[in-house]
Order: C-alpha cells, then sequence, then structure tokens
C-alpha cells in the first residue's frame, strides 16, 4: 500500500518575529552591536540591515576582521562601489558570509 506523504509549509515569519529571532541570537561582547551598526552605516550600500546582523552572527568574525570589512567601505565605498547607487557593492550580509574580510584592508588611494 502506497501511503502519500503530506507535505506541510513551513510558517512564514512576520517581520517582527525574524527581528526578534535574530535579536535572540546572543552577541559575544557588548561592543558588537554598535560595531555592527558604524559598519553597515559605512556601507555604501544600505539593503537587508537584519540579513547582515545576521551573517555576522553566523559568521562571529573577529573586531579585527570587522575593521577590515570597515576599511574596505571607506575606500572602496568611493570608487567602483559608490557608482550607479551601489550597484557594484557586494550587500553587507553576503560580503559576511562570503569572509569579505579575507580580501585585507586595501589601501587608500586616489579615485578619479
Amino acid at each position: 500500500m502506497n501511503k502519500i506523504k503530506k507535505t506541510v509549509k513551513p510558517k512564514r515569519l512576520t517581520i517582527q518575529e525574524l527581528e526578534a529571532a535574530i535579536e535572540a541570537l546572543p552577541w559575544r561582547n557588548e561592543r558588537e552591536p554598535d560595531f555592527v551598526e558604524a559598519l553597515y552605516q559605512a556601507w555604501p550600500r544600505k539593503e537587508r540591515k537584519l540579513d547582515a546582523i545576521l551573517a555576522w552572527k553566523e559568521a562571529q568574525p573577529s573586531l579585527a576582521q570587522g575593521q577590515i570589512l570597515l576599511r574596505q567601505a571607506e575606500v572602496y565605498g568611493k570608487g567602483k562601489w559608490a557608482e550607479e547607487d551601489g550597484r557594484y557593492c557586494p550587500q553587507l550580509g553576503n560580503h559576511i558570509r562570503n569572509k569579505g574580510w579575507l580580501d585585507g584592508a586595501p589601501e587608500k588611494r586616489p579615485y578619479t
């Protein structure tokens, strides 16, 4: 006898439920929330803030690695990443998941 399995669709979370779930994930120290906020504000492409916070909490980079990301935002944010309203800039959450700090801190160079 073949039994037909019923698939259960996962419940879709509301924005408030998603925010609460992300906030419930622990920070490693009291400086991290402020640092991630500063990094998000410095990032040229201001999209998907909750995704960036979730990516940070999942990846758990050190603050030194975060400083590299901040430096990348500073330097690249004035170049190609800033063109066409940030079209070429990766979303912060994706950049964190891809361990963008491994690309290193760029040297400051003038853009024309």
